[in-house]
């Protein structure tokens, strides 16, 4: 997600991450603010590649997968 974050800087990657899922129907976003909104809509625009998404996959796989081991995503994180 880390790598995501940096390609898609500024653009809500775990969004665009759930808007490349092909099971997800809809996704609801909360902003509090225009900004937060702004963020949110530019997700629209952002383009992961097959090995991003793989990746995120292997982290938070979809449903029906193999739930992640506890802290999973956090071993993927830069200290």
């Amino acid at each position: 997600m880390c790598r995501a974050r940096r390609t898609a800087r500024g653009r809500c990657p775990g969004l665009a991450w759930l808007l490349h899922n092909p099971v997800v129907t809809a996704t609801i976003v909360g902003p509090r603010t225009a900004a937060q909104l702004a963020t949110s809509q530019r997700a629209l625009d952002v383009t992961l590649s097959e090995d991003t998404l793989r990746k995120l996959d292997e982290i938070r796989p979809g449903p029906g997968g193999e739930a992640p081991e506890p802290g999973a995503a956090a071993i993927s994180r830069p200290s």
